[in-house]
C-alpha cells in the first residue's frame, strides 16, 4: 500500500522525463492514449492507477489515512534511511 499510495503523485512528476513510457504503461492499464499528448502523460498514468486504486479499496494518498501538513517532517525523515 506505501507504494501505490504516493504512485500518482510520482508519476505526474516523472512524466516529462519519459513521457513515452509513462503512456505505454496507461496503455497496458487499459487506457486509450491514441490522441494522448506528452504533456498529458503523468496525468492518464495516475489516472489509471487512481482507478485501479478506488477499484479495490485502497485509499488515495496521505490524506486519506491520516497524515496531515504537520506529518511532513516526520515522514520525510523517515525516507532518509533508505538513501543511505
Amino acid at each position: 500500500m506505501a507504494v501505490c499510495l504516493n504512485a500518482p503523485a510520482v508519476f505526474r512528476f516523472t512524466a516529462p522525463a519519459n513521457p513515452a513510457l509513462h503512456l505505454y504503461a496507461a496503455k497496458l492499464m487499459g487506457c486509450d492514449v491514441s490522441k494522448a499528448k506528452p504533456e498529458e502523460a503523468g496525468e492518464i498514468l495516475a489516472g489509471a492507477i487512481i482507478d485501479l486504486m478506488r477499484r479495490v479499496g485502497i485509499p488515495n494518498g496521505l490524506a486519506a489515512i491520516g497524515f496531515g501538513p504537520q506529518d511532513l517532517d516526520k515522514l520525510v525523515a523517515g525516507t532518509l534511511p533508505q538513501h543511505a
